[in-house]
């Protein structure tokens, strides 16, 4: 019984410092959450700019991400 409780411990801990390094990662790229919004830039399919809807996640299907950030 105390060596599943160890190891559910252990894994658990692994999993806490996984999302810190990936939350690292993203925050560099402009991802994550201390990104202060910045998701970058998109349009509509006519060449209007859309970066405020896109931004704020609201944007819908007629919404091109200008660059998206590969992982």
């Amino acid at each position: 019984m105390k060596s599943i409780i160890i190891g559910l411990g252990l894994a658990g801990l692994a999993v806490w410092l996984g999302n810190r390094a990936a939350g690292g990662i993203k925050n560099e790229l402009g991802m994550g959450q201390d990104s202060s919004n910045n998701r970058g830039g998109a349009h509509t399919p006519d060449g209007r700019d859309a970066s405020l809807s896109y931004g704020a996640g609201i944007a819908d299907e007629n919404t091109i991400p200008n660059a998206v950030p590969s992982i």
